[in-house]
């Protein structure tokens, strides 16, 4: 699948806030757990955007988090997934973040490591990394 970039601009746009109501992130409980939502965004050939990104618990050397997303475009939930992720990263202080799938859990929660780098060659630790300025360069943070 491609996009353009004006496309991704105005996909990353609306999930900063420039269209739709949003909830802007708000840290919810000890450690300062992030969570957020957006509701009727308009995104990627005419859908809405309704999602919400919740980190359920933070570890030492990870999180798990949920995200459920009830409508939008295939593109605009995955950007959704990754301004969470970004947004998790900074409350962290880490450099770097990959998301995967929580294991034995449901489709929706995922877990987000923070390797110290990113992978050096294929395959290894920190492969498939997003660094704080790829985050940055977003406007995800």
């Amino acid at each position: 699948m491609t996009f353009s970039r004006t496309a991704a601009a105005a996909t990353a746009a609306c999930l900063l806030g420039a269209c739709g109501a949003t909830t802007p992130p708000v840290p919810t409980g000890a450690p300062e757990l992030v969570s957020f939502s957006v509701a009727d965004a308009p995104v990627e050939n005419g859908k809405k955007l309704n999602a919400s990104f919740t980190e359920l618990r933070r570890e030492p050397d990870h999180s798990v988090v949920r995200a459920t997303v009830v409508s939008g475009g295939s593109v605009s939930s995955s950007m959704f997934i990754l301004r969470g992720a970004c947004l998790v990263l900074h409350a962290r202080g880490a450099r770097y973040v990959t998301v995967a799938p929580e294991p034995g859990a449901s489709s929706d929660t995922f877990r987000l490591t923070f390797p110290a780098q990113a992978a050096p060659e294929p395959g290894g630790p920190g492969k498939g990394a997003f660094s704080a300025g790829d985050c940055r360069l977003l406007g995800f943070e």
